[in-house]
Parts: structure tokens; C-alpha cells; sequence
């Protein structure tokens, strides 16, 4: 498994994706919950307006995506028809949950007894990336980037490596 670090796709500090990598279901989902979940529980944002929220992400999306490709997606959900489909899709329901399982981690959000399998299989390899990591971290607060890293590499790094390591040369 080959990672993007040292591929055409990343240069030194700025992503360089396939050109359909945001037109990517999975990857929508992903981003969409992702931007959706950190203005509510990093940012505080969970009360505020619609319109605020939508602004928020939209910001976010063009900070992701230059282009704007992101951006025209998400602004294509006002419509039911087109919101619908999109949100139940399978690619997009399992990135959509891949985000919240790592903001969940990340903010320590998860049930400790949560049956997900993404998470079991994380638990271990988050032990694995303690044991590894910077010991001057808070234990606890080192505990919690280490499942929220696990669990990163368990979805969203293990679908983009799957999806794309054949486009990489």
C-alpha cells in the first residue's frame, strides 16, 4: 500500500487530488459530515443559523477545494431531489459515518461500548500509535488522537489508497 505523501498527488503542503476526487460519493460524505460536525463541536456552532453554517462550510470547502468543484456539490443539495439521492447513497452514508466515528474520537465523543467494527478494529492499532507517540502528550488526551488516527487510517486513508494507489505512478 503505497501512501500519497510521496506520490503526484501531494506536494510539499498542499494536496494535489485526482480530478475526481471530490466528485467522489464516499468522499463528499466524508467532507460534508466532516465541516458539518467540526462547526458543531469545535467551533460551537451548533445553534447557529442555517445560513451561518452554510457560509462556514462553504469557507471550509474552498479552503479544501480551490477550484470550487467541492463547493458546487454541496450547494446542489438545496435540492430535495438531488439532497435525497446524494444522502442515501451508499458511498456517501459510509463516508458520512467514517466522519463522524473520527470526530467522534477525536473529541472523545464515542461510547466506550459502541459496537461499531471500524471502531474494535481501531482499538488495537490506537494502542499500537500510543505506545509510539510523543510521551510529553496529556495520557488521556494521547489516547484520544491515537483512536481518532487509528480510526482515520481504518477509513478514510484505507479508501483513498484503495480507490487511487492505481492512478499513482
Amino acid at each position: 500500500m503505497q501512501s500519497l505523501e510521496s506520490t503526484q498527488y501531494r506536494g510539499r503542503f498542499t494536496l494535489h487530488p485526482p480530478d475526481d476526487f471530490f466528485d467522489n460519493l464516499y468522499i463528499r460524505g466524508f467532507l460534508d459530515t466532516w465541516i458539518s460536525f467540526l462547526i458543531s463541536v469545535a467551533y460551537g456552532g451548533a445553534n447557529w443559523s442555517e445560513k451561518k453554517k452554510g457560509r462556514c462550510s462553504i469557507e471550509a470547502m474552498l479552503t479544501i477545494d480551490p477550484s470550487g468543484k467541492l463547493k458546487r456539490h454541496f450547494v446542489a443539495l438545496i435540492d430535495p431531489e438531488v439532497r435525497d439521492q446524494i444522502w442515501s447513497s451508499e458511498p456517501y452514508r459510509e463516508g458520512y459515518n467514517a466522519a463522524i466515528l473520527v470526530v467522534g474520537a477525536a473529541y472523545n465523543r464515542l461510547y466506550p461500548d459502541d459496537p461499531d467494527p471500524i471502531l474494535a478494529e481501531a482499538k488495537p492499532l490506537a494502542i499500537m500509535i500510543e505506545k509510539s507517540s510523543i510521551q510529553d502528550l496529556d495520557p488521556l488526551q494521547n489516547k484520544i488522537s491515537s483512536l481518532a488516527a487509528a480510526i482515520t487510517i481504518l477509513t478514510i486513508n484505507k479508501y483513498v489508497t484503495d480507490k487511487w494507489s492505481g492512478d499513482i505512478s
